[in-house]
Order: C-alpha cells, then structure tokens, then sequence
C-alpha cells in the first residue's frame, strides 16, 4: 500500500523473487571402476536408497512444511549420491502428474491448493532408484491473483497422522485427519462461500463433523498405495461459481518400504543470538524524506513510520479490496461500513451523498485506550479526534508542492478536497484546492449528526467528508490504511517543534492540541463561521516552505517521531540508520483483539530494533556468516553467496509477487547545464531531444527484453523479476490488460502468438520493431519523422551521445546497460551512442526538480503501490505534474507546449475524450509528433473517467486503453515487476513477515512487531 518512489537496490535484493534449481546438481560426478570390464556387464551399485532430493524452499523456524505459491514455479533437482550416471530421472509431484526426463533439474506448477507429497526415482542401468532423501512435502497457498480478487474466504487445513505427526507419509493400516475451516469470508462484494465438503481417492472415512465454515474427517487406509484427499469449497455470486479446493496426498506405505527421511522437512532450531532484540541490515542507503509520515514518500522512511504510527484502520492480513472485510480497526474501534459498527454503535457509520447516492461520510471511533508515547518527555497522551485532524491537514496542505506526488498527501487530498483552479494564487493551489477552509472543512470532529453518543462520551469521532472532485471515493479504506499521509501524529509534539499549521495550537508537551480557534468540536456555527472566515491564502507560507524544503517539508521533523505504535523511535541517523524500542504505553487495539491481522499485545514482540542503512551488502554476508543477523539484505550479483548460506543452514528464504516496478523514463526536456555538471562523460544532447515520440519508441523497442529476463533477471534459476509492460502492473484485480491483443501488441517487442516478450528485430518490415521505428523516424514523410537525425544534425560521424542513468548498487541495472548500449548502437547505425553512469539513490533524488530544471535526462526509478488501482500508478507516472511526469515535463512539453514545439496541431483527428477516440489512439501504429499534446489530454481525461466510473467493465477498458497509449507515447522502457526474495536468520519464523503486496511496497519494508521465532520476544 505504498505508492513511493521506491529503492531500487531494495526493491531488486531485499524483496526480489522467485528461486530457481541448481542444474549443476543433476547427475554430479561419476565413478571410474577399473576393474569392471567391459562397463556394461557391471553390477548395479549395492544400495539403491541414493536419490535425493533438492529444492531451495524450506521451512522456517515454527513451520513444518515449506510452502509455494498456486502458479508460482517450484524447481526441484534430483541427484544419484553415488555418483551413478541416470538415464532417466522421474518426479511424482502428488497432484496426480509425474515429470520423466533425462536431466535432473525440474520445475512445476500447481494449480489448486493442498499439502502435496513430492517423491523421486532415477533410473540406472534399467534398475530403479529411491531413498529416504527423495520425498518432499510442499504446502500450496492460495496466489496472490486470486488474494486480490477477493472471491475466496480465507481457508485454515490441518493434518495430522496416526503417530501424531504432520508429515503426508502412514504406514498400511495406519490413519490420518483432516480439516478446513473458512476463517474470514471474501471481500469482494456479493461473493458467499458454500460450505465446504470432503472426498478421497480411496480409505475408509469416519467422524465427520461439517458446518457452513468447516470440515473434518479421519481415514484409514488398510492398504499400501498414493492417496488424496480433497476438500472442496465452492463460492459463488448471483451470476457465477468457483471452486477453492484443497487436496492432501498421502503415501500409504507398505511394510517393507523405506520409509521417508524428516530430515529434508525438519524445521530450523537455532535461536538468537541477543534475545529480545533484532539486528538488521538494509543495503541502499537512507530514505528521500525520513521519518514524518505526513511527507515522506519512500519505502526506506516508510518502514520506521508504520512501527511507531498508527492509522485508524489496517489491512486484514494479506487482503487488498476496498470493502470493510480487508481491514481491521487500528485506532478506529470499528472499520466503518462493518457489522462491528453497527452492534456497537447502531448504524455502520458510513453515510450516503443524499443527491446521488455513493459513500460520503465516513466515521471513526477513536479507541480510548489508545496512547501516544513522546520519548522526549518520557510521558503519554490518549489519542483524540483532533490529532487525526491535524495528521491530515498536514498531509493534503502538503499534497500539491513541488507538484502532486512528490510528497504523499495527494494520496487523500484527492478523496477530500474540490479541484483547484491553476491559475489562482499562483497554481499554489492546485489540482487540489487545498486553502484552510477546504482542508478544515473536510472533516468533522465530535458531530452530533455522525459521532455516535458512546462512541462521543469516550475519545470522540472524526469524520471525513469523502467527496474529492464532486464524486464519491467508495475506496476510501484503502487510501486512509496508507502509513504515509495515513499516519495519526501526536499533535502537540509536532507543534512544540514547530511543525504544525497556522492556528493550530497547544498548551505543552503531552497537552491535547484544541482545533484551530480554541474549539473542541466543529458542530457549531462559531466554527464554522471561524472556518469562512479564514485567509485563503493562510496556508501559503507553510506549503511555499515546504515545497522548498523538498524532499523534507519540515526539516526539524526528518528524524524524530511520537506515535501510538508498538515501537517508540528512539534515533535515526541518515549516516547510521535508526533505532526503536517497545513503546512502554503502547495497548493492543480493543477493535481488533483476536484476529490475527491485530497489532500484537505488548511483550509479544522484540523490545529493541536496530537497523543500519548501508550501501554495500559485505556487512549482510558477514553477519549472516557470523550467526548476528536477523535480517539482511544480498545482492543480485551476490546469488551464489546466498544460495550456499541457505545450503549451509545460515540462512532461510522466503519469497513472494509485489507490486513494485522498476521502469527508464525520457526527460522531454533536459535541464542540460546541469546534466553536464553530474556526467562523468561529454554529452551533446538538446533540452528537447526526447520530445519526439519516435526516439523514445526506437529506445523502448531497443530493449533486449528476452536477454535480461533469462540471464539477468533469472541468476542461478533465481527469477527476481518478471517483464511487464505498460505504467501499472499485475496483481491489480482484473484491470491489467492480460489476453487483451488489441493492448498487447502496443508493447515493444510482445509476442502476442506465444505471449512472450522477445529481443528487438532488425526487420524494418515488423510493425513496431527497432529496426520499423528507425526507418520511421529517419523517413520525412513519417508522421514520427525527427529532424534531429536529419540533414546537418546527428550522424555516425557526429552521433547522440547521453547517458542513461543508473543507481549504485543496482548491478543487474548496470549489466542491463552493458547489453543494450551496444544494440542502440547497432540499430541506429552508430548514430546513437549512449553511455552510463550511476547514481545513489540520494541522488537521484535531489536532482528530481521542476519541469525543465531536471537535470536528469534517461534515467531509473520505480514505484510501489499505495493501493491496488491503475489511478496509483498514474497519478506519478502519467498525468500532469506526477511524481515522474513532473520532472520529466510530460504536460508542459506536449499539453501547454511551455518548451516550444507543435504537439497539439489543429488537424490531429480522433481529439475528444471520449472511449471511440481512446480506442482510435491506442490502436494506431504510431502517435504523430505534432499529436502528442492531444492525445495526452484525451489520455488523462479517459483515466479520471476510469478512476471515478461506476460502470467497471467500462473502467477496466479505459485503463487498459490508457495503458496501451503509454506505451506507444514512449513515456517509460519497463524494467521489471518485482519477485521478492528476503533472506533471514534461520530462528526467525517466516510466516511473520510482511507479503502485503500494497503494504510498504510488499516485502520490501519489513513490520518489525509482526516478526517472531525462537527468542525474538525474549
């Protein structure tokens, strides 16, 4: 849920995905017998138990079965310990397929949930192999697809055999039991799951317990043989039904089998070296803005924010949608729009727009027991309606300077505040009209009409008019769970350092801060005429200041925090990195207790965190070598090193999808002085080189896709990322455009008949290929023709040279550039001659600056997801003034033409936006360049239309016919869709960490009160 500029180095290291098998394993080694003559008529080795086993999943510590996600690929490798030489190698993969090849390394797929029993056989010489070493069990969990979606209750399975064991192997005669249970219902609305059921392939079944939610059963099995049980959960809406099935396999063996090895599935029983503490190292250096949440805007500063700050609601588990069944409350004592509302209170708390219906008013409780904690003071403070009030008036006073994204509150200043007007106050105020009157009048504290009685005799309500834009914000959940902007301050620690608004006002250290005015309540006439009376202009100086400050809107407040959390901040260093502690008047959510998405209880977690913010990962290696490290993070490069620490059982692994992208982005118009002072190297490039659409598709359609996805992205069958295409990625729901053709084949170098994306063809005549937008851009007659590699410009004896700009330590980056400088070079005759060079990610950062004043000209970032929605990606990277299409000069290059140029020309056809002319332009082979300006308007016109359209089929079209006009705008060269992959300490239980894939960039920041093992909470 954090939709931040993200560090790539962490993105790619401490969350990158997907293990592959060690091929050099298979058939290793061979045994020379001299005396056996001729080889053939030797005899077979004397013991056939010699197959083993190797996958890099495995438990961690407090599990039992290592695990794998649906359609997610396992590979496997099966090796001969004698030495032997197979002519064949067999994997049985327990969901009734079996794999016979004659190579050793493997890979699978499971497409249902179950507890699956893998088991291995080689064949040498025509005798079959086995071994105790040659069974696996894996555990298949539900993928995050169909997590998104929210069609499915969330399922708990147990099994257990006659010894009391929890491994899929029994003895003839023996027994087993079995049970699913629906634990949370779905949270798409209209879907209800049917009661589940069970069937097996063979056994006798007794004690069978059923209800709505659950299942259970024993069976014995009298004879030897491969069995499966299954229980299947259907769910169904008013028009349709699918199916949640879980399967067990069981190996009845007979008594003369071997019998299976626990060793390969034993968990881990190391303990921590400094009980009760955890020691981490993070490599890529510090965050952009620190640790305010109502500014920062990265996933470095975010994970210190949500440790130490709470929001009045959190996400359920693993759980994305929009409706109340993804969260539980936090601050708040309920989720508005709950049953758990309405039995404590009456009604839901959410209230409808009279006029037009659509949730307006949303209520939050505040808990009463909750408490801030100011370590400067050493002293609490009970929260209040007013400190809500003032987090947010923070965060959306700070939402449109420099520009919308470049701090976080646009992320609730969009469902709060009317639109503004750009050309009043200087634009200081715009695209959200964010003057006093409009933040203040955005919420309502302690108001009769909303606050229920009980609710108003405790610590009160704030309630948020949700109605952004003039049009109702049903996802609102999802924008106030973000940590950043989200995030309940102290209010009165804040102003004590100066750092608050104008009018807004404490009476000391730990002393409740009133409303602007002196008010405790906004039901009253007096505030509300206080509130109109109020200088529009009364906020300029703290925005103007805090544009100015960038990236740290008050630089006093960049390396402290008070909060309610489970931690307190006790230091933070950009040098070092930052410290916490167990925040000793912290209390566990009243609305929450017993889910197990809950906050924990105090004592339930490590009392003291520290983690170090380094550059390079040889501390991380050192420390996991050493037995200190709890968590650290390994590069890409360093693969074979993590490998063999896992080997070695120094380290676990675990992995999971996000929904972060890394993607190149083209300035269309180069601060070029300043470039120059940052390039190592000589540059000639033009402020306005990349305006020209044509060059930006050749670049794009440059890029050798396949190569960096097979040998870089994929590093000893470790498959960190996978290609994307486009400004968002998958895993939002059913918007991202898979199987769509007509979207598809806008993307460079897609194939769309085998669904893969392939290396650029130097086949002029292949639509869209590099060698077609070369041909098209060096023809005058082309639409996309660019004078920049015409007569008297660019040549082979006088080429382009600029650089492409990477980030230090992001080394499968820089072998990217390494493989695709010499391609632009070949395609484009040598009249492109690209460099590179890196930058830190600090860096990067402050040379982001205004349109036309960013001195960086092609250079990497990425983005995680604040909430799973296309709108959060193109708010930065496609409309006007963005995170990315601010300093990049998308709307004032091409809409306002502010650079010079001619994209908005009179005879540009297809204009208005509307879905035919979306449609029109995001079928055509290219985008004149004197069309630029106007499809870019119809562009962002159709994606406000997606983001705000009730009707969802028409929502998903338009957001996918968006998707396909960015990309042949050439607006980005994606870089890959992060698989994460986290290394930790083998006494550290991964099931407690974070694969929220919207929560802080998924895995990449990590909830440190979350985390548990042996000796973690001593």
């Amino acid at each position: 849920m954090v939709a931040i500029v993200v560090l790539i180095v962490v993105i790619v290291v401490v969350g990158a995905g997907g293990y592959g098998a060690l091929s050099s394993i298979s058939g290793s080694g061979t045994t020379t017998k001299s005396s056996c003559q001729p080889a053939s008529i030797c005899a077979p080795p004397t013991t056939l138990n010699d197959v083993k086993l190797y996958t890099p999943y495995t438990p961690g510590y407090g599990q039992t079965t290592a695990s794998v996600a649906v359609g997610s690929p396992l590979p496997m490798t099966v090796s001969l310990t004698g030495g032997e030489i197979a002519s064949s190698f067999n994997v049985a993969w327990g969901d009734g397929t079996t794999t016979t090849q004659s190579t050793g390394t493997f890979t699978h797929y499971y497409g249902q949930l179950g507890t699956y029993l893998i088991n291995a056989t080689a064949v040498v010489g025509g005798v079959t192999h086995t071994g105790t070493n040659s069974y696996f069990p894996i555990r298949v969990t539900q993928s995050l697809t169909n997590l998104t979606f929210g069609y499915f209750p969330t399922l708990v399975t147990t099994f257990t055999n006659a010894t009391g064991g929890v491994y899929p192997w029994v003895a003839a005669g023996g027994s087993v039991n079995v049970s699913a249970t629906y634990t949370v219902m779905p949270s798409a609305a209209g879907w209800t799951p049917g009661a589940p059921s069970l069937s097996s392939s063979g056994g006798t079944q007794s004690g069978l317990k059923s209800s709505a939610t659950s299942v259970s059963a024993t069976y014995t099995f009298s004879n030897p043989g491969f069995y499966t049980i299954t229980m299947k959960g259907p769910t169904a809406n008013s028009t349709a039904t699918l199916y949640q099935d879980y399967t067990w396999s069981v190996d009845v063996l007979a008594a003369n089998a071997l019998v299976p090895s626990c060793s390969l599935c034993a968990a881990p029983t190391a303990k921590s070296p400094h009980p009760g503490q955890i020691d981490a190292v993070e490599v890529g250096g510090p965050p952009i803005g620190g640790t305010d949440p109502a500014y920062d805007y990265d996933t470095v500063g975010d994970e210190p924010i949500m440790n130490v700050f709470q929001t009045l609601v959190s996400y359920n588990g693993t759980q994305v949608g929009a409706n109340y069944q993804s969260y539980v409350p936090t601050l708040s004592t309920c989720v508005p729009g709950s049953p758990q509302c309405t039995s404590l209170y009456g009604n839901d708390l959410v209230v409808n727009n009279t006029a037009v219906g659509g949730p307006e008013y949303w209520t939050f409780p505040i808990d009463p027991h909750a408490r801030f904690y100011d370590p400067t003071t050493g002293q609490p403070q009970p929260v209040y309606p007013s400190d809500v009030m003032f987090s947010v008036a923070r965060a959306i006073a700070y939402s449109t300077v420099p520009g919308p994204g470049y701090y976080n509150g646009w992320i609730l200043a969009q469902s709060l505040l009317p639109n503004g007007n750009p050309a009043w106050d200087g634009g200081l105020h715009s695209p959200y009209n964010n003057t006093p009157q409009n933040i203040l009048g955005s919420m309502l504290v302690n108001d009769s009409q909303y606050c229920p009685a009980t609710a108003m005799s405790e610590n009160g309500c704030i309630t948020f008019n949700v109605w952004g834009g003039g049009l109702a914000w049903p996802n609102f959940l999802q924008l106030i769970t973000d940590p950043l902007g989200g995030s309940v301050e102290e209010c009165s620690y804040y102003v004590g350092l100066g750092a608050g608004l104008p009018g807004w006002t404490s009476a000391g250290a730990n002393q409740a801060c009133k409303l602007p005015g002196g008010f405790t309540t906004t039901n009253s006439t007096a505030w509300r005429s206080y509130v109109a009376g109020l200088s529009s202009t009364a906020y300029d100086a703290a925005e103007i200041s805090a544009g100015s400050n960038y990236p740290a809107a008050t630089p006093q407040t960049r390396t402290v925090a008070a909060g309610s959390g489970p931690f307190y901040l006790v230091s933070a260093s950009f040098s070092i990195g930052y410290t916490m502690k167990a925040n000793p008047y912290y209390v566990q959510p009243v609305g929450c207790a017993g889910n197990p998405a809950c906050q924990p209880a105090p004592g339930t977690y490590a009392n003291t965190v520290n983690v170090q913010w380094l550059l390079s990962d040889q501390q991380s290696i050192a420390d996991y070598q050493a037995g200190f490290a709890d968590v650290a993070g390994i590069f890409t490069s360093h693969a074979s090193t993590e490998i063999a620490l896992q080997q070695k059982g120094l380290i676990g692994i675990l992995q999971a999808p996000t929904t972060d992208i890394a993607f190149m982005m083209p300035n269309l118009q180069i601060n070029v002085p300043g470039l120059k002072l940052i390039d190592p190297q000589s540059t000639n490039i033009q402020a306005n080189t990349f305006a020209y659409v044509g060059l930006r598709d050749f670049l794009a359609a440059s890029f050798p896709y396949a190569t960096v996805q097979n040998t870089l992205n994929t590093v000893l069958g470790l498959n960190f990322a996978s290609t994307y295409a486009g400004y968002f990625p998958q895993y939002l729901g059913n918007i991202y455009p898979n199987g769509n053709t007509a979207v598809l084949s806008q993307f460079p170098n897609y194939n769309t008949s085998t669904g893969q994306f392939e290396n650029p063809s130097t086949n002029p005549n292949q639509n869209h290929s590099a060698a077609w937008w070369w041909a098209q851009i060096t023809n005058p007659s082309s639409p996309v023709y660019d004078p920049q590699f015409g007569a008297g410009g660019y040549t082979a004896s006088n080429p382009l040279i600029f650089p492409l700009i990477g980030e230090i330590g992001a080394t499968t980056l820089d072998a990217t550039f390494k493989i695709w400088i010499p391609l632009i070079s070949t395609l484009s005759g040598g009249v492109i001659q690209p460099t590179t060079f890196d930058l830190s990610f600090s860096q990067l950062g402050a040379n982001i600056a205004a349109p036309g004043q960013t001195a960086l000209d092609f250079w990497v970032l990425a983005w995680a997801a604040d909430y799973a929605s296309p709108w959060d990606f193109a708010i930065p990277m496609l409309l006007p003034d963005g995170t990315y299409s601010g300093p990049n000069a998308y709307y004032e290059t091409l809409s306002q033409q502010q650079f010079g140029g001619n994209y908005n020309s009179a005879s540009c056809v297809n204009s208005g936006a509307t879905l035919a002319n979306e449609t029109y332009w995001a079928s055509v082979s290219m985008i004149p360049t004197d069309c630029q300006g106007v499809v870019y308007n119809l562009t962002v016109a159709m994606v406000h239309d997606a983001n705000s359209n009730a009707n969802l089929a028409q929502s998903t079209q338009e957001y996918q016919l968006s998707d396909a006009i960015f990309t042949l705008m050439g607006f980005n060269v994606p870089d890959g869709q992060t698989n994460a992959v986290f290394t930790y300490a083998p006494w550290i239980n991964p099931s407690s960490v974070n694969t929220n894939l919207i929560l802080s960039g998924g895995i990449a920041d990590i909830v440190w009160y979350q985390m548990s093992g042996n000796g973690v909470a001593a």
